[in-house]
């Protein structure tokens, strides 16, 4: 990254004497193009011995994972806490910063009331956000044992409450990695007496509906112990031990397209155990209800992909339209 950054500082050079000095120029730009290009490769290699590490813990924690059925009553696997050191400087900056700024827009003249709402809104962002952060500074974001899972906000949950577990991979443009384990809980009351303030004006203005079936817990996995893959892995595992259930859940996709994976999942373990769909005893509507499963999956599968195919047509035209525009704006304005 260092290199990279010396390169790109070394081109800049390059074009500033471009106005003074052609020779010099050229052979500024082109060592900072050999430095771009050295840094490139040696990224790759560290990103390939990374990757590699990586894969090699993994294998390994999963290895040891294979004698969860022997996984110890008061075994607990802990994760790391879900703060983001970052974006805590960043709130108490703007905490610090933002009455300053309204202050300064409230005493020009004539008053900035576009400093003021501006100011107001990172304001408000950054108290929100230390808000829902400090009563769990220093806890671990989410704890797994044989009965359920904890987490500093909702508490003790057991297995029997869950309905779906997902990790979600995001990627930058840098090539770092961040995961989100996803939980499908069904409510209850003493969930719903957790949820976080905002939570509860979003219930007063009608927004948000207080008696959903179910709804989702979401854990941001900060882990330097163990590989996130390895922690999903631990939760399946010990979600099928202490309730059978073992199907695909998608937070993304639709709620008849989760029913469907789950019914099509839950009849190929009947099979494979010789048991026959007690709901559905009659082989021929067995095989109905099989296909119109298959068939929900399919046409969500296809809506899926033609809307992430319509957001990257709109965004390659709102990227066009605004290069159009600068473009047009030289010229004519």
């Amino acid at each position: 990254m260092l290199l990279l950054v010396l390169g790109i500082i070394i081109i800049g050079v390059g074009i500033a004497l471009s106005l003074s000095d052609m020779d010099m120029a050229v052979i500024v730009i082109i060592l900072g193009v050999v430095i771009i290009i050295c840094a490139n490769i040696l990224d790759k290699k560290y990103l390939k011995e990374k990757e590699r590490r990586y894969f090699q813990k993994m294998v390994k924690e999963i290895k040891n994972l294979r004698e969860i059925g022997s996984w110890p009553a008061e075994k607990v696997l802990k994760t790391d806490s879900e703060l983001e050191f970052g974006m805590l400087l960043f709130s108490l900056f703007f905490i610090v910063m933002g009455p300053i700024l309204i202050r300064n827009g409230m005493a020009s003249d004539p008053v900035d009331w576009k400093a003021i709402l501006v100011s107001s809104c990172v304001l408000a962002i950054a108290v929100f956000y230390l808000s829902n952060i400090i009563p769990y500074l220093g806890k671990p974001a989410c704890e797994l044992s044989q009965g359920g899972f904890f987490t500093p906000r909702y508490g003790f949950i057991p297995w029997h409450q869950v309905f779906g577990i997902y990790l979600l991979l995001q990627e930058n443009i840098f090539d770092s990695r961040h995961y989100t384990l996803f939980f499908h809980v069904k409510n209850s009351e003493s969930i719903l007496k957790k949820h976080s303030w905002l939570w509860r004006i979003l219930v007063y203005l009608s927004l948000v509906r207080t008696r959903a079936k179910y709804f989702n817990i979401s854990i941001a996995l900060h882990s330097k112990c163990e590989t996130p893959e390895t922690i999903e892995m631990a939760a399946k595992s010990l979600w099928n031990k202490a309730t059978g259930r073992q199907y695909d859940w998608n937070p993304w996709l639709s709620d008849a397209y989760n029913d469907a994976v789950r019914r099509v999942s839950e009849n190929s373990v009947n099979i494979e155990d010789g048991q026959e769909n007690e709901l559905l005893p009659d082989q021929a509507q067995q095989l109905k209800q099989h296909k119109r499963d298959l068939k929900i999956i399919k046409n969500e599968l296809r809506r899926s992909a033609s809307q992430l195919k319509w957001m990257i047509k709109i965004s390659i035209f709102g990227m066009l339209m605004a290069l159009l525009w600068m473009f047009l704006e030289q010229f004519f304005l």
